[in-house]
């Protein structure tokens, strides 16, 4: 992102973390947590004041597997499920985040996929499989048990790229940005 925090930009009026923090806050979820590194003051400020669980990732390498380790640090053993709502995927609403959780029978997965059947985020976790996110590795540790065909998932199509478009690179903002289907 050419040394940009890519969670700082905005959209609708809110940084990108915020909008799915907020988008989360809004939904059928029971609870939000947000992983942060502590030295992420700014995004730390974006947060301030709402009503969320934020867990602090103590890891020297930046990678989703830590993240989720960090983030499943403040999930209550009991839980039934966790969604795994990745920030810098834009176009996820409330109403993507609620069809998941409706569609969600405490032992399945659920996965949103694009209308064209590409799978895609988010995700929701039955807690039968938590021990998934112990046993992850790297970036793409859970992409593998997902992507494994070992375990069914139950996809749930949202409109459009929704459940694909995520912003990584300065010409990702740019085209989501000129896109009017958003």
């Amino acid at each position: 992102m050419l040394g940009m925090d890519k969670l700082l930009l905005t959209a609708s009026g809110h940084a990108l973390i915020k909008r799915a923090a907020l988008a989360g806050m809004a939904s059928k979820a029971r609870e939000v947590i947000v992983v942060l590194r502590r030295s992420q003051e700014l995004r730390q400020a974006e947060l301030a004041g709402l009503k969320i669980v934020v867990c602090y990732s103590e890891s020297a390498v930046n990678e989703m597997s830590a993240t989720l380790k960090a983030g499943m640090s403040g999930v209550a053993p009991h839980c039934d499920g966790v969604l795994i709502l990745l920030p810098d995927m834009p176009a996820i609403e409330t109403g993507d985040i609620d069809a998941l959780i409706s569609e969600f029978d405490g032992s399945n997965i659920v996965r949103a996929r694009s209308e064209r059947g590409q799978m895609g985020h988010p995700v929701l976790i039955p807690n039968r499989l938590f021990w998934w996110f112990s046993e992850a590795e790297g970036d793409r540790g859970l992409q593998r048990r997902l992507a494994s065909g070992l375990e069914a998932i139950h996809p749930v199509s949202l409109s459009g790229d929704r459940a694909t478009t995520d912003i990584d690179t300065p010409g990702d903002w740019l085209s989501w940005q000129g896109n009017a289907d958003r």
